[in-house]
């Protein structure tokens, strides 16, 4: 058994100590060296995403979710929509032939087709968010229109075309992705012969077809109503909505009306759209609105809007 000194004791506490600094040190440079390798590795991912996100932007082009995309980067399809200031719906097709229609419809005068303008994709321009479409009108006049994804499939446009006067008129609406037959297409398969109705008498003013444009309360587009109201036979109201196929169809018979101050109040029978119909008469057509109450539930009021109606009058 041996007993050491206590320099010798010195010693060895130095020895030890000097051999744990050693470790931390080495320590440190293996976290060093890995956390370097970490930040490299995240480095590379960043840019890796980053880059995918630009490749990605840059091959959308055109806003919105498609099932085709054109070589240029704008999606190939129909969409369609109400502008509530002129009373019109728009139908904006673009297809993959470099053959593109922006067509404007009358709703007063039962959707004729008032506007046809053809572009192709030397007027298209498009950046990551938009896409702009500049050409002249039937007559001539610059016209731009910019397109914005809003939601989904949905468009933001605004149109601008510059009159000869040198002021610019513009103009804002929705697109929707149209269906299988856009609402132009539906409402003439359906009520091709019903625009024909006002060119005979009838003893009320009431009677014949009328058109217009129905604004439910919320956050809904804007739709494309029609009301046939003719003599000893049931009324018919029927809404067009923009994107979806289809239409919803009601009826009232017209002896079931009843008049309280100045409104005329009926039942609506034949969709879940609305069973409430109040009507207005004004000077230049028809004002109301409609209300869906269901059985179950009668004192809640599940769906109102209004709407404003013209009848059918010859271009």
């Amino acid at each position: 058994m041996y007993l050491l000194s206590g320099n010798g004791i010195h010693f060895i506490l130095d020895v030890i100590v000097a051999k744990k600094g050693r470790l931390e040190n080495k320590m440190k440079i293996l976290i060093i060296v890995f956390v370097s390798i970490l930040t490299g590795c995240s480095a590379n991912n960043v840019s890796r995403d980053k880059t995918a996100n630009v490749a990605e932007s840059n091959q959308a082009g055109f806003p919105g979710n498609t099932e085709e995309i054109s070589e240029m980067g704008y999606p190939v399809g129909t969409w369609e929509g109400i502008e509530q200031k002129t009373g019109e719906l728009k139908v904006l097709k673009l297809t993959s032939s470099n053959r593109h229609t922006l067509a404007t419809y009358k709703i007063a005068f039962g959707l004729k087709l008032i506007s046809e303008i053809h572009f192709d994709d030397n007027a298209i321009t498009c950046g990551k968010f938009d896409c702009h479409i500049l050409t002249t009108t039937q007559r001539g006049l610059p016209y731009k229109v910019s397109v914005t994804q809003h939601a989904g499939e949905d468009f933001e446009v605004v149109e601008a075309k510059k009159l000869k006067t040198k002021e610019i008129y513009s103009s804002s609406y929705t697109l929707k992705k149209a269906a299988k037959l856009t609402i132009p297409e539906q409402f003439h398969q359906h009520a091709s012969e019903d625009v024909n109705l006002n060119k005979a008498d009838y003893a009320s003013a009431w009677y014949g077809f009328w058109v217009g444009v129905l604004e439910p309360s919320g956050y809904e587009d804007l739709k494309v109503v029609s009301l046939r109201f003719l003599p000893d036979e049931l009324a018919r109201f029927t809404v067009y909505t923009p994107g979806l196929p289809g239409r919803a169809e009601m009826n009232f018979n017209p002896t079931d009306i009843k008049q309280d101050r100045g409104e005329f109040i009926t039942k609506l029978e034949g969709s879940l759209f609305a069973n409430e119909l109040i009507m207005r008469p004004t000077i230049g057509g028809i004002e109301g609105s409609y209300k869906l109450r269901l059985p179950r539930y009668p004192e809640t009021l599940t769906a109102h809007g209004d709407f404003r109606l013209l009848k059918v009058k010859e271009r």
